[in-house]
């Protein structure tokens, strides 16, 4: 005989909150007791968000399962915000456990699913359920970015180097000063240690990392016994650890909070208490620069275009090679021709090009530039304006449509309230809903779109600021010599790439100028 279930469900978010299911259990068995109801069973989803459709739900689907099967008739839940916190998931829901013969009844509401009246309070309540939802997340987002914005440690890896002192809301990150175990360095002491010897010493990450595990400091992991998502970890330091640490912020007074999130919300910048100044931060950027331009161990020859040049004939880049007299560049397809170039993979007809002539070459448009005095920093200019011009409209635009995204939530209630004045029916509902949810994602899309050209626009400035700051110094010294570093460096900013085409010559394609051809 088809007996009376009860349904309960809380999300992990409410466990946090201490609203545990066992409030629900209790209430609900004191109203059948009350009411002489016999309870045929119980379905209890434990830590289960009300955003999850109810039959992917564990206990929602054995509900489903068995008012199919004809075992239960009726279905009462403490309150209807528990069987879903979506409007959309709760009336599929309701119209799921209708159609396998159920009648929805709520404790502490006045509806069920059995008279029309039912159904249209049900309908207005699911759509409280689904206001209630979003208000909160709107309001927990708000109440986390001003608690972020005035400096509070919200959880997550704490930054080598420093603690956490305090609790909840006054709970912030203070520099680790404390001694390590066997050593005369505190924490704090290996990151300025780290900053000395890549801004004094000019070490390499690969360096510093080996110094450090010769010293015997641990890592975050090896000193917490702990590894990185449940897996353990070699507990040693390595260069990839070294280099983000060296770039992180944090330890010259900014901290971003947010960076990691998967949301469209940009990241929030607060201020700590900085390990190193910003001098020493900005010098130890340069240094990695310096190493990533030409690295210390990388070759015996040095190739000032290496990366830069492209065959003509196949597309594959040319690499630095020593011949018996001259160091050249050649085609990769001529150096690894099986199935490269050609159907028969046969060796590319490329020509080679000695390194001296065709480095002297592209070095020769860079200097001309140089000395032409006023007339490179007009344009640059000019680029470093138009490209803030383009950031700030991408933003403004950006905006709009995030704020476009935003009001679709209005429209969300208006289709709601049409619904619940019975001007539209729920087949309309839905295919409204899902309209405006469409829409909402598009624009959702679009901003986020919007504000990654931002940020490559943004890049770009920044990268032609720097060219300009490089070329200020190299018109002062372009006649009396640079260093190969700083002559790598320009190249890496300001020459586009280098084609060899099908006739032999070299296509130097500059960012500030037309190509120049150049004869082989």
């Amino acid at each position: 005989m088809p007996a009376l279930a009860l349904y309960a469900r809380v999300s992990s978010d409410e466990q946090r909150r201490a609203e545990t299911i066992q409030t629900q259990v209790g209430f609900l068995t004191r109203y059948c007791d009350l009411h002489g109801l016999s309870v045929g069973g119980w379905y209890l989803d434990d830590g289960v968000s009300g955003t999850v459709p109810l039959d992917a739900r564990p206990e929602g689907g054995r509900l489903l399962a068995d008012a199919q099967a004809g075992t239960v008739s009726t279905v009462l839940v403490y309150r209807l915000d528990r069987i879903g916190r979506d409007p959309l998931v709760i009336l599929r829901a309701v119209e799921a456990l209708e159609a396998a013969g159920l009648v929805v009844r709520s404790a502490t509401e006045p509806f069920d699913t059995s008279s029309p009246a039912g159904r249209f309070m049900l309908t207005m309540l699911s759509g409280v359920a689904g206001y209630e939802r979003e208000s909160f997340l709107e309001r927990s987002r708000e109440g986390t970015a001003r608690l972020a914005a005035a400096g509070t440690w919200l959880g997550g890896i704490t930054p080598f180097g420093y603690r956490v002192e305090g609790v909840k809301r006054l709970a912030r990150l203070v520099p680790d000063e404390a001694p390590i175990a066997g050593l005369d360095l505190s924490a704090a002491g290996v990151v300025r240690l780290v900053y000395r010897l890549t801004v004094d010493e000019h070490r390499s990450c690969l360096e510093i990392s080996d110094h450090l595990n010769a010293l015997g400091v641990p890592t975050v992991y090896s000193r917490d016994g702990r590894g990185v998502r449940g897996k353990r970890t070699a507990g040693i330091w390595r260069p990839g650890r070294i280099r983000n640490l060296i770039v992180s912020t944090t330890y010259m007074g900014l901290h971003r909070y947010g960076v990691r999130t998967k949301s469209d919300r940009a990241p929030i910048e607060r201020e700590v208490p900085a390990l190193v100044d910003a001098p020493t931060w900005e010098r130890a950027q340069s240094v990695l620069r310096d190493h990533l331009f030409y690295p210390p161990t990388a070759s015996r020859r040095s190739y000032l275009l290496r990366g830069l040049v492209r065959c003509g004939y196949c597309g594959l880049t040319y690499s630095g090679n020593p011949g018996p007299r001259y160091l050249y560049y050649s085609c990769n397809g001529r150096i690894r021709h099986r199935g490269i170039y050609g159907r028969a993979g046969q060796r590319c007809p490329g020509v080679n090009w000695r390194a001296d002539r065709l480095e002297d070459e592209v070095w020769a448009g860079i200097a001309d530039w140089a000395r032409r005095g006023a007339g490179p920093y007009d344009q640059m200019e000019t680029d470093t304006d138009a490209r803030a011009q383009a950031v700030a409209a991408y933003l403004a635009e950006a905006a709009t449509v995030e704020r476009l995204a935003a009001g679709k939530a209005h429209e969300r209630e208006a289709m709601l309230d049409l619904y619940r004045r019975q001007v539209i029916t729920a087949a309309e509902l839905e295919r409204q809903l899902d309209k405006v949810a469409d829409e909402q994602a598009a624009l959702s899309e679009r901003g986020a779109a919007l504000r990654r050209r931002a940020t490559d626009a943004q890049a770009e400035a920044t990268a032609l600021a720097e060219a300009g700051d490089l070329v200020a110094r190299v018109q002062e010294a372009i006649d009396g010599g640079l260093n190969w570093a700083t002559r790598r460096q320009l190249v890496e900013l300001l020459v586009e790439g280098v084609t060899i085409t099908q006739e032999g010559a070299a296509r130097v394609l500059y960012r500030f100028s037309a190509p120049r051809l150049v004869a082989r």
